[in-house]
């Protein structure tokens, strides 16, 4: 949960930075890791904003979601 609007922007543009480097980092690879990080979900709700990569991110999400309804 952000304490401004201007936090929660800094944190979005945090959160996405990390997903385009690790993006980067592991197509140099060649890695499998490439495919849950293109699953990735990046979203802001009110002040807070949700990050996850994860096999299980639909069900990490909806849990999220539940926790700030």
């Amino acid at each position: 949960k952000a304490k401004s609007p201007e936090a929660l922007a800094r944190l979005e543009a945090a959160a996405q930075a990390r997903l385009d480097g690790q993006m980067e980092i592991f197509r140099s690879y060649g890695t499998n890791q490439i495919d849950l990080l293109e699953h990735a979900i990046l979203w802001q709700r009110g002040d807070y904003l949700f990050y996850a990569v994860s096999e299980s991110v639909e069900q990490i999400e909806a849990r999220f979601v539940g926790c700030i309804a």
